[in-house]
């Protein structure tokens, strides 16, 4: 049964452009059924470097924003997730939008192999990666077959029907939840259902690595000017790893109540 009574919105990523504005992607907690929502309920908002109070300085209206990446032009790229709040995968289509600095209309939409779009990130050649959770928004409620988790990698100017390639999962439900790329564009990959991250060198898609100590339903991936990593995970904390980690304990552990997501400035 739907109310007319939506709850709050709530922050569901964080973006940081060049200019250290500070991108804000929220999404109404209540949109569990297309039937009842009046309409866009989502948006994204602006708040810049050094913001204290006061009404942010954009807001951008999107269905539901779930994901936010900069190239390295400064267009902005908003996952806009469908099925994140039908549930029904092919109900509606999922969507990448592309915004040019400033802008509050799209200027380019992507649509191809997107189902349950999340994550978004570009890397050092501004080619695009969308992580595909359709776990993450169906789970039980439908049976889902193995592999059915990806990411999907574009071209820097794609549109519409184009992309490159897939990285599938072979175990399921992998349920990634975080991307980021290294000073060597290397990928970085949160896998909220086995409690890992994993590295994919460029080009490749089997895992070079795998980081598991520390990390506990991970949401978020981050990398610093000195290479290291913070992940954060839902499960209260937010870890961090040295350039060139491999294995023992995180170099520092914060506690943060529901970590979602994190972004370095």
């Amino acid at each position: 049964m739907c109310s007319s009574d939506l709850s709050p919105y709530q922050a569901y990523d964080l973006a940081l452009d060049s200019a250290g504005t500070l991108y804000v992607a929220s999404i109404n907690s209540y949109l569990q059924c297309s039937t009842c929502r009046p309409g866009p309920q989502g948006h994204i908002t602006e708040y810049p470097k050094g913001y204290t109070t006061g009404p942010p300085a954009v807001t951008i209206t999107v269905d539901y924003p779930t994901g936010m990446a900069f190239d390295s032009s400064g267009n902005l790229y908003v996952a806009n997730c469908e099925i994140c709040y039908t549930g029904i995968p092919g109900n509606a289509p999922d969507q990448i939008l592309v915004f040019a600095p400033g802008g509050t209309v799209p200027i380019r939409t992507i649509t191809a192999n997107l189902n349950g779009a999340l994550g978004v990130a570009l890397d050092a050649n501004n080619t695009l990666y969308v992580e595909n959770c359709i776990n993450c928004y169906v789970g039980g409620e439908q049976d889902i077959p193995p592999g059915s988790d990806t990411i999907t990698e574009y071209s820097s100017f794609a549109t519409g029907s184009n992309y490159l390639r897939t990285i599938t999962f072979a175990s399921q439900p992998d349920i990634p939840t975080g991307l980021a790329f290294d000073s060597s564009n290397n990928l970085y990959v949160g896998n909220f259902g086995p409690n890992t991250v994993t590295e994919y060198a460029p080009g490749t898609t089997t895992p070079s690595k795998t980081i598991s100590t520390g990390i506990n339903e991970p949401t978020g991936l981050a990398f610093d000017k000195q290479g290291t990593l913070y992940v954060s995970n839902f499960a209260g904390t937010v870890t961090e790893y040295p350039a060139g980690y491999t294995t023992g304990n995180p170099s520092a552990t914060l506690t943060a109540s529901n970590a979602t997501w994190v972004v370095i400035h």
